[in-house]
């Protein structure tokens, strides 16, 4: 059965509210059809000590309808007797109307209007057996929770959420985070200074920057004069940079200028230790020289 409510107020009128609706599982068969056997009687009645909104309302209006009535009934018998003050009460009775009209719009939020629908009967339905939801219950042993795992058993993935670098062809993603320079020996300094033409020495080239030393180009050396693996890839180098000056100014001190930026250690020139800036092909040549022999 629904589960209805009926509100009734001093007026006798009442107010039906439905709080459920039944499933109209059980039926009632006429001559003519088949209706649910819920006749949507209430099974509560409440007594409000109000009158409803409709009779609050048709009582507020009658009170101001009496008052604008005697108010226009006094100003008539002031015109009709040609007496004094008729503008003072003729000005009061339109402030009366206006308030009037402020008055009514205002009951909007005083009183409730709303529709009150009827209560109908349901439409009639069949009842389905449903099995119980319980074997359906999830217990908290159901619910398995990934263990976090320690940081000594983590590996690159477990880091970085199992991500996936792109296949996409036109979009790659490279994870390769190596430094071209990481292997680096230096040898490409030494192609850069060799040509077809220019002969090697048959001893081997060690670029040992870190443990070489021992230039002896000038007499007043005051370090004693040490022959390491470093002094005989000076001496080519230096061979190489003389052949260069005597072919092609140019390229020489392009190449002078380019190794010097290299920052290799004591390297000051093949004929002396003060390095001047390159001047131009056709501007004297003399400007790459060695200021004094050492």
């Amino acid at each position: 059965m629904c589960n209805i409510v009926t509100f009734q107020f001093t007026c006798q009128h009442t107010l039906r509210r439905r709080r459920s609706r039944c499933g109209g599982t059980r039926h009632k068969i006429t001559a003519n059809s088949t209706k649910a056997a819920c006749i949507a009687e209430s099974f509560l009645t409440i007594y409000l000590q109000i009158e409803c909104d409709r009779c609050q309302h048709t009582a507020w209006e009658d009170t101001w309808k009496l008052k604008l009535e005697r108010a226009n009934a006094f100003l008539a018998k002031l015109q009709q007797r040609d007496m004094t003050g008729f503008e003072e009460v003729a000005a009061l009775v339109k402030d009366l109307d206006a308030e009037y009209a402020t008055a009514s719009w205002n009951t909007r939020t005083m009183f409730a209007h709303g529709p009150k629908p009827s209560v109908t009967r349901v439409k009639h339905s069949y009842y389905e057996k449903a099995a119980s939801k319980l074997p359906q219950e999830v217990r908290p042993e159901d619910v398995v929770v990934k263990a976090d795992k320690e940081w000594t058993e983590m590996d690159d993935l477990d880091y970085d959420g199992n991500y996936e670098a792109s296949t996409d062809p036109v979009h790659p993603v490279s994870t390769d985070y190596s430094h071209p320079l990481d292997d680096d020996d230096g040898a490409w300094i030494l192609e850069h200074l060799s040509e077809a033409g220019v002969v090697q020495t048959p001893d081997a080239i060690n670029l040992d920057f870190e443990n070489g030393h021992g230039w002896s180009w000038g007499e007043d050396n005051s370090d004693p004069e040490v022959q390491t693996s470093a002094d005989a890839w000076q001496e080519e180098g230096r061979k190489i940079l003389n052949q260069r000056r005597e072919d092609d100014r140019n390229k020489y001190y392009r190449d002078w200028l380019y190794i010097s930026r290299c920052e290799i250690r004591d390297f000051e020139g093949p004929e002396g230790n003060v390095i001047r800036d390159p001047m131009k092909a056709g501007g004297g040549g003399g400007g790459g020289k060695g200021g004094g022999k050492a």
